[in-house]
């Protein structure tokens, strides 16, 4: 549900950021796929991965796409 939070998941294969939603969103994944999440609220995401909330609405970006090269490995 719509929570205004990001957060970070590992999905044991890639690292990934699900942005702020202004809507549900259901996500696909293979049966047994684990999930390790962490949250950041009240505005904390935004400033630690240096990208603006608003670029992520409603979208679930790599982290090696939002810091490329080094810094996102």
């Amino acid at each position: 549900m719509p929570d205004g939070c990001l957060d970070l998941l590992w999905d044991g294969n890639r690292l990934f950021v699900a942005g702020p939603d202004t809507a549900a969103r259901w996500r696909q994944s293979p049966a047994g796929t684990t999930y390790v999440a962490l949250r950041f609220s009240g505005g904390l995401g935004p400033t630690l991965l240096g990208v603006p909330a608003n670029e992520l609405w409603d979208r679930t970006a790599d982290l090696e796409d939002l810091w490329p090269g080094r810094s996102g490995r």
